[in-house]
C-alpha cells in the first residue's frame, strides 16, 4: 500500500524542517510518499525544503516540492497537492504542525478495524505553543473537542450542524475525493470546514479514532490565528450548510438544521448572550460548542 504525506507551506521557514521531521520518522512500513506543496512564500520556506529534501529523499519511493508563481491560497494549495498524489491514502498536515511518530500507523489500524467502508478517518491533537512544551505531551491540552461517537454521517448534521474534527488527523483515500470534487473552494483559506461537510454529504462516514495523532501548534504568524479574528465563523457555518449540507437532506433534515441554527443566530445577533447560548444549546440536546472552538467573536 502506498501512502502519500503532503505538507502544506506558505512562510513557513521557522517551522517546516520539524514538521518534514516528523513525516521522516513515521514508524509505518508502508510505501510512502511525500508532497511539499507550497503557496507562493515570501521566506525561505522553499530553500529550506529544497535542501531538507536532499539530505532525506532516500526514506520516500517519491518525494516532490510543488511551488506556484502566485498565493492561491489554502485550499487551492491543498487540491493543487492531492491531484498530485499518487498514494491509496492522504495525509495532510500543515507546515508548522508535527505528526506523531506513530501518525500514520494508528489511523490505518483504526481505518482497518473499522472495516471496509471506511475513508475517511481523523482523531483528536494536542495543542501546542513552544516546542519544550512536546517533552511533556500528556500535560496538553486536545485540541477541539471531537464528536464522542465512532463515526458520524449526514443525520448528524442534523441536529448537530456545528461539528468538528481537527484538519492536522484528517486521512482519507484518494478515491473519495473524486466523489466530493475534492476540496470545496467555497473559500479562500477555510478547506477544513467544506471539506468535513461535503465528505458527509457525498454519503461517507467520518470515522473517528480517540487517541491524539498529531500536535497542532499556535502562533501569531499562523493563517488560522489570522483568519479567526477577522471572520465570521456562524456566517461561515450557514454558507457550508446552505451550499453543502442542505441541497441533501430531505424535509425534515432542512427544518430540523434550521431550529438548530435559530437559538445560535439569536444569541449572535444580541451581544453579550453567549452563556445563554450555552445553556440553550445543553437545554435542547444541540451540541453547540461555538463558544468553546472560537470563544467570544467581539474580542
Amino acid at each position: 500500500m502506498k501512502i502519500s504525506i503532503i505538507v502544506l507551506t506558505y512562510n513557513s521557514a521557522e517551522f517546516v524542517a520539524q514538521t518534514l521531521d516528523s513525516a521522516y520518522r513515521q514508524s509505518c512500513k508502508e510505501d510512502l510518499e511525500l508532497i511539499v506543496s507550497d503557496d507562493c512564500s515570501t521566506d525561505d520556506t522553499v530553500p529550506i525544503c529544497e535542501e531538507w529534501i536532499s539530505r532525506h529523499k532516500d526514506r520516500f519511493y517519491d518525494i516532490r516540492l510543488l511551488t506556484s508563481p502566485e498565493n492561491a491560497g489554502v485550499t487551492a494549495n491543498i487540491n493543487k497537492a492531492c491531484m498530485a498524489a499518487s498514494g491509496e491514502w492522504i495525509k495532510v498536515i500543515a507546515g508548522d504542525d508535527i505528526l506523531m511518530d506513530d501518525c500514520i500507523d494508528k489511523l490505518l489500524t483504526g481505518a482497518k478495524n473499522f472495516g471496509e467502508d471506511c475513508s475517511f478517518i481523523s482523531a483528536q491533537a494536542l495543542v501546542f505553543s513552544k516546542n519544550e512544551m512536546l517533552q511533556h505531551p500528556e500535560e496538553l491540552e486536545i485540541m477541539d473537542p471531537v464528536p464522542d461517537k465512532e463515526s458520524i454521517g449526514i443525520g448528524y448534521v442534523r441536529h448537530n450542524p456545528v461539528f468538528w474534527v481537527p484538519a492536522p488527523t484528517f486521512m482519507y483515500r484518494k478515491e473519495l475525493l473524486g466523489k466530493t470534487g475534492y476540496f470545496p473552494r467555497l473559500f479562500r483559506n477555510i478547506e477544513d470546514m467544506p471539506f468535513l461537510a461535503a465528505v458527509l454529504a457525498n454519503g461517507y462516514r467520518i470515522y473517528i479514532i480517540h487517541t491524539p495523532v498529531a500536535y497542532y501548534r499556535t502562533h501569531d504568524k499562523s493563517i488560522s490565528h489570522t483568519l479567526f479574528k477577522n471572520i465570521n465563523i456562524f456566517e461561515n457555518y450557514c454558507t457550508v450548510y446552505k451550499k453543502i449540507i442542505r441541497p441533501v437532506l430531505g424535509l425534515t433534515g432542512k427544518w430540523d438544521c434550521f431550529f438548530a441554527y435559530l437559538p445560535l443566530r439569536i444569541n449572535i445577533m444580541r451581544k453579550g448572550k453567549y452563556g445563554k447560548l450555552e445553556k440553550k444549546a445543553r437545554k435542547y440536546g444541540k451540541y453547540f460548542q461555538f463558544i468553546h472552538y472560537f470563544g467570544n467573536p467581539d474580542q
